[in-house]
This record gives C-alpha cells, sequence and structure tokens, in this order.
C-alpha cells in the first residue's frame, strides 16, 4: 500500500463459481501495474520476500509480458457469459428457454472470437445442427492469426508486436490456446445439456 498508495487488493477467484468471474478479472486488470511494482522492489532487495506459494505465483506471472492480454481475454469471455450463468441461477421454470438462450450464447460466442472457419460457423444455423456439432475437430478450426481474443486483447496484442514484446510465434501459440479454450469449454457445455434441449 505504501509503495503504490492503493488499498484495492486482489479478489478470491474459484473456478466452479462463474458469477465472480467478471469482479476478480477486472480488479486484477485494475491493479496489475501495482502488483508488478511490488514484485519488482522485491526482486531487487527493496521489499521483504514472501515465500507463500501464493506469492510464488504472481511472482512468476508477473513476468508473463502477455498476461494482462490473457486477463483481458478472459474478461471478455466471462461478460459473454454471465447473462446466461446469471439466468441459469433462477429457480423458475427456465428449461423451455434453455435452447434458444443457449443457442444465442454459442453464436455470439463463434462469431465474437472467430473460432471456426466462417463456413463451419455458418452451417450453425439451428439447435439440431448445433447439438450435432462436434467442436472437438480440429478440422472445422479456424486458422490461429484470423482467431480474435476480444478486442482490447487484439489491441494490446497489436501494441506488443509493435514493441517487440512478444514474437509472431508467441503470439500465434496464445492465440491457439484461446481458440482451444472456447471450443473445449462450448463442447462440455454442449455435452451437460445437449439432451435437454433436444426436447425444448
Amino acid at each position: 500500500m505504501k509503495l503504490s498508495s492503493s488499498e484495492k487488493f486482489l479478489l478470491k477467484f474459484y473456478c466452479h463459481r462463474w458469477l465472480e468471474n467478471v469482479p476478480c478479472a477486472e480488479r486484477a486488470i485494475e491493479i496489475w501495474t501495482d502488483i508488478c511494482k511490488y514484485v519488482s522492489k522485491v526482486d531487487y532487495g527493496d521489499l521483504f520476500k514472501v515465500t507463500c506459494q501464493s506469492c510464488c505465483i504472481i511472482a512468476q506471472t508477473a513476468k508473463d509480458k502477455l498476461i494482462t492480454v490473457k486477463l483481458n481475454f478472459f474478461l471478455s469471455v466471462a461478460k459473454m457469459l454471465q447473462p446466461f450463468s446469471v439466468l441459469c441461477q433462477s429457480y423458475k421454470p427456465l428449461v423451455p428457454f434453455l435452447a434458444g438462450d443457449l443457442f444465442t450464447l454459442v453464436k455470439n460466442m463463434l462469431e465474437h472470437f472467430q473460432v471456426l472457419k466462417h463456413d463451419k460457423c455458418k452451417s450453425i444455423d439451428s439447435i439440431s445442427s448445433l447439438s450435432s456439432f462436434y467442436f472437438a475437430d480440429v478440422a472445422n478450426f479456424n486458422c490461429a492469426d484470423k482467431v480474435s481474443i476480444g478486442f482490447i486483447g487484439d489491441e494490446l496484442l497489436k501494441k506488443k508486436r509493435a514493441k517487440k514484446e512478444a514474437s509472431d510465434k508467441y503470439v500465434l501459440d496464445l492465440k491457439r490456446d484461446c481458440q482451444r479454450f472456447i471450443l473445449r469449454m462450448l463442447q462440455t457445455l454442449m455435452g451437460k445439456v445437449s439432451h435437454f434441449i433436444l426436447y425444448c
């Protein structure tokens, strides 16, 4: 706090609490510069080194020059999922609306992140085609350089590449990882609800 004058701290992140993902990611992005200042001071010996596991993870993560890009990608995904997640928390009988809401969510994510080839994405035009689509098929994947990681993430990547802070290979590897994450998430989601939406 003395170093940055910030009184904000990281929020606890629980991978199974989807409704808390957005505020956790926003807080991490908000104070990341202050965290890096702290890690730098520790590395130079100006501050006492804490050796607990969480501090070691933070110190290691601070070395990743694309961490802000990754955090913004995560935030972009979380914001798209949040309305659907909030809706699913209701005690109201929403199963009849599940198919339409899920179809809208999946199509929005596919079009936003451009993880599938254009013709494959276009072929998903109904609930039945969505239910039978296999997201894990590599043949359907878009080229990594055409994948978007969100508006802010894409802009940050351009700046990082312009400053030579990230190699082309590193950028493509990151885009591939983001692509696989989106498609695996959608495949898992469909695997859990496909038997419901077929009868909606």
